[in-house]
């Protein structure tokens, strides 16, 4: 394993730090208020714990790494960083959310997984087909059934495609 840089080390104590941050502020909406009853503070509370947890289990994972590094005297050079794919990722994900609206959830989210995982570099044609078909219906029965949280329908023909699903 590439030993960590410094600044990648310091960006992932910033972001430990803004999620625990945020966790009082949480925790001050109220997640389960009766036993059964589930608040308007759960969902914030459960995933700003989740990527706090997360975090610190990566920025540990680095601080390791970088302190084996440091010890062991490892002159290995750095890795050229991946600029180009997180510009790739921003800009699909961007692409994605503006479209949503007209294009709908169902129609658009198969396209969006594909290529994002090309903009990531993965060449695997099996991953490519498995994937959109497992992660769409799973983010939708998700969205629809357990949150119920109204998916975008999309517009013209879009719609009409939609409205034969759901």
């Amino acid at each position: 394993m590439e030993p960590i840089r410094r600044g990648e080390l310091i960006f992932r104590g910033a972001c430990l730090l803004f999620f625990a941050a945020l966790l009082p502020w949480a925790w001050n909406l109220g997640g389960i208020r009766r036993l059964g009853e589930v608040g308007s503070g759960f969902w914030p509370l459960s995933v700003l714990s989740l990527a706090t947890a997360l975090s610190a289990l990566v920025f540990f994972q680095g601080l390791r790494s970088y302190l084996r590094a440091a010890h062991l005297g490892d002159k290995t050079p750095p890795q050229e960083p991946r600029l180009l794919q997180c510009l790739v990722a921003m800009a699909t994900v961007l692409v994605y959310l503006a479209a949503l609206p007209w294009t709908g959830f169902v129609s658009t989210t198969p396209l969006f997984i594909v290529v994002f995982m090309l903009g990531l570099g993965e060449k695997r044609v099996s991953v490519l087909v498995t994937a959109p078909v497992l992660i769409t219906p799973a983010l939708f029965l998700f969205f629809i059934k357990f949150v119920s949280i109204p998916l975008p329908r999309g517009s013209g023909v879009f719609l009409t495609f939609s409205r034969m699903l759901y």
